[in-house]
């Protein structure tokens, strides 16, 4: 097969459409040349890209290639320079890399599979900024933050006064006042000669409520994802019962990677650990996942619980909601921080995000953890932890649920 090229002007610019297939010999010859430069590619990778450039169409080879072939940080820019090199001499005006990248780094290229709602009348896909409907995995290579900030961030995090609810346990603790402890009154009694003199009394022992930390770490969070790590860092240093998963298009536990004393070495387990990390969103998917594992519901039962996510989405809305909603009914408490809700003139329109939002117990709109800390300790006490939804009509609200509590 010849690969035709309608209207290319040599201007890499220009946006191009394809008649026919490009040659699989040349998708094999520049995954050849993406070798030669040290990045690595692999027979199943080169395979894989064959495949997505004859599913997406030739024009959008620029993003399959990205999605598929490279894994590493570092590999972007090798990327760009061979696709620039190899496809302009044979005159194929793919998607090019300057019109393609987005100007800002957590923003994705989303393409649109119905044309005919709204894009151009030839049938050919429609090409606009958004969230991934593929399902693109991507590993962490070096961190970006340095390690004085790293250390500076510890710093302010240890200085946070975390405290959380308690909750009363099957078990007693000696009292002197409290309900009579029968046991232990039949144990003392055996010394006075089975006469019960005195009483013992007991009461309930009180204990803190584990926490449960679901963070976003998908690309579009990159801006906040090591932060939220470090300092989900710092809460299981204070020995505090906590339990950290990260997500991104599934779910990950990184708990044991965050036992490490040193928070750069903790960072660099829990990013190594994570599959997704600056990948695509599927967050009804994830949360699916770990509902679906009984040990991690035993784990969330009864937990503060807090997601933090900008709430963009490429999953089924429903399957958000749905997910949520039972977070809301195992956990004591749902909270949900989303570091770009600060934002002026910002609105919950993300379809994830609106059907999240009749399920939690709180809102933190930005990304002060130190807000965070205080609203979990707030909401511990007092049964009436719900108030009008900030920004949402009444007939957006389901029948007898008031939203939660913006702080």
């Amino acid at each position: 097969m010849k690969a035709l090229v309608n209207g290319a002007s040599g201007d890499p610019h220009d946006p191009v459409s394809f008649t026919e297939s490009v040659l699989t010999d040349e998708l094999l010859g520049f995954c050849e040349q993406l070798r030669t430069e040290g990045v690595p590619v692999d027979a199943g990778r080169a395979r894989a890209f064959c495949e997505a450039v004859a599913e997406l169409g030739p024009e959008n080879s620029y993003w399959a290639g990205r999605a598929v072939l490279t894994a590493e940080r570092d590999d972007g820019p090798v990327y760009d320079r061979v696709f620039r090199r190899y496809w302009r001499p044979r005159g194929r005006a793919l998607a090019s890399v300057e019109s393609a990248v987005p100007a800002r780094e957590n923003n994705t290229l989303v393409v649109d599979e119905n044309p005919d709602d709204h894009g151009p009348p030839d049938g050919s896909l429609h090409v606009g900024l958004g969230m991934s409907r593929l399902e693109v995995l991507g590993r962490k290579g070096d961190l970006d933050l340095s390690p004085e900030a790293v250390a500076d961030l510890r710093r302010r995090y240890q200085r946070l006064a975390l405290t959380l609810p308690s909750r009363i346990t099957p078990r007693l603790r000696p009292s002197s006042t409290g309900v009579v402890d029968l046991a232990q009154t039949v144990r003392t009694a055996m010394r006075t000669g089975g006469e019960p003199v005195p009483l013992a009394r007991a009461r309930a022992r009180r204990r803190s409520r584990s926490l449960t930390l679901l963070l976003d770490v998908s690309r579009s969070m990159s801006q906040h994802s090591e932060q939220t790590a470090l300092f989900a860092h710092s809460v299981v240093e204070r020995r505090v019962r906590c339990e950290v998963y990260c997500f991104g298009t599934h779910a990950t536990r990184v708990t044991p990677a965050l036992l490490s004393r040193a928070p750069r070495d903790a960072l660099a387990d829990a990013t190594a650990s994570v599959t997704d990390w600056d990948g695509g969103t599927r967050i009804g998917e994830s949360v699916a996942q770990l509902l679906a594992d009984s040990r991690e519901v035993s784990r969330l039962r009864g937990s503060m619980c807090v997601i933090v996510s900008d709430g963009l989405d490429t999953g089924e809305p429903a399957l958000v909601g749905k997910g949520v909603a039972r977070l809301h009914r195992l956990a004591h408490r749902l909270v949900w921080m989303n570091p770009v809700a600060d934002e002026a003139g910002y609105a919950p329109t993300a379809r994830a995000m609106k059907a999240a939002l009749p399920h939690l117990d709180a809102f933190v709109p930005g990304a002060d953890l130190g807000l965070l800390a205080t609203v979990l300790g707030s909401l511990g006490h007092g049964s009436a932890v719900r108030s009008a939804k900030a920004g949402a009509s009444a007939a957006d609200e389901p029948a007898g649920h008031g939203g939660p509590r913006r702080w």
